[in-house]
């Protein structure tokens, strides 16, 4: 599973303008994105680890 983090650094106030665009920003995946991933993963797992 890929992880990002993002840092806004602001020089001025944060607004409420501001607190938008890093919802906006965000991304949450949803559960059968999820779901496929980890599927994903465990297939990359058996492959390395195939003996």
């Amino acid at each position: 599973m890929k992880c990002f983090v993002l840092f806004d650094l602001k020089t001025e106030t944060v607004g409420h303008q501001d607190v938008g665009q890093a919802k906006y920003m965000s991304y949450m995946p949803t559960l059968e994105e999820l779901n496929k991933e980890i599927e994903r993963q465990k297939e990359i797992f058996v492959e390395q680890n195939d003996s």
